[in-house]
């Protein structure tokens, strides 16, 4: 089931850097990243989603994983994923549904 509407438009309404164009295999590599953070916020688990995070923060740059950041901080796990389907699709990166 699709996140709320609401936590869609927070995550579009949040100011992002310009996404920088990604090699193929990066690309790939990130839509696993992304895909397992999201497997890990669906847990609730602070110590997967912690990881996940972590793994994350080594390829991409702070400021575009500020907005995530702050929501896991925040444990506001379904506004981190609302943030983390607005970056895959900032770097056009198809996570399904």
């Amino acid at each position: 089931m699709p996140p709320p509407i609401e936590q869609d438009t927070e995550a579009v309404n949040t100011t992002r850097v310009a996404a920088p164009p990604l090699s193929a295999t990066a690309r790939i590599a990130l839509q696993k990243q992304l895909t397992q953070f999201l497997v890990a916020l669906d847990s609730d688990n602070p110590v997967l989603i912690k990881h996940a995070l972590t793994m994350l923060a080594q390829q991409l740059p702070a400021p575009a994983l500020r907005a995530i950041m702050d929501s896991v901080q925040g444990y506001d796990f379904r506004a981190a994923s609302a943030h983390t389907r607005q970056l895959a699709i900032d770097y056009v990166i198809d996570l399904g549904s």
